[in-house]
């Protein structure tokens, strides 16, 4: 700017003004992702690895009382949430998630939080082939020499899941698929093992 001054008589001199004019301040925002995590997937009867659900309450302030946009990202840069608070499936394993907050100004923040999902529990079923049994082989009928045996299995599952069953004898033969097993068997000792698998 300049200031000019003239007389009457026509006159004149000049002054020239520097103004500075600095910009609005403005301090940045901060941003909380929240303490880390330690989740586990839920035991569902099924074996696929599945997701456990995850609840992320992110914060953010500003010095400045400026209003604040917020969006979470993944480990690989991919936008997962458009809010402080963040509800995600996440797979197991161990995730890192950053959130930022951001003034109407542009000025940013980020926090990170690691969220460790653990795979999905399970407990191993149990057996129980029934009591030992003797019998006496018949004399006659269709095959002499041999008993018929009729074994009532059963099994159970800690965590309810569903059964398939197996028998077989000591070399590996397999011998019958359902709980209850019946045959005939020729005169002598016998060992029968019953194996129960649930679906893991």
């Amino acid at each position: 700017l300049v200031l000019e001054v003239m007389d009457p008589h026509g006159a004149r001199d000049f002054s020239p003004v520097t103004v500075h004019v600095d910009p609005e301040p403005n301090l940045p925002p901060q941003a909380n992702a929240g303490p880390d995590k330690l989740v586990t997937v839920a035991h569902n009867g099924n074996p696929d690895p599945g997701t456990a659900p995850v609840t992320l309450n992110g914060q953010g302030v500003d010095p400045d009382g400026d209003a604040l946009a917020f969006h979470w990202r993944d480990a690989m840069g991919n936008f997962i949430g458009f809010a402080a608070t963040l509800n995600a499936n996440l797979p197991p394993g161990k995730h890192t998630l950053t959130l930022v907050a951001a003034d109407s100004y542009g000025a940013t923040h980020e926090d990170r939080v690691s969220v460790i999902v653990q795979p999905e529990p399970n407990q191993a079923p149990s057996a129980n082939g029934g009591p030992d049994r003797l019998v006496t082989a018949a004399a006659g009928g269709p095959n002499p020499g041999t008993a018929q045996v009729t074994l009532n299995g059963s099994g159970s599952d800690p965590d309810g899941d569903s059964l398939s069953f197996s028998w077989r004898d000591p070399q590996g033969t397999p011998l019958g698929t359902l709980a209850r097993l019946q045959l005939n068997l020729p005169v002598g000792k016998h060992t029968l093992i019953l194996r129960t698998t649930d679906p893991y």
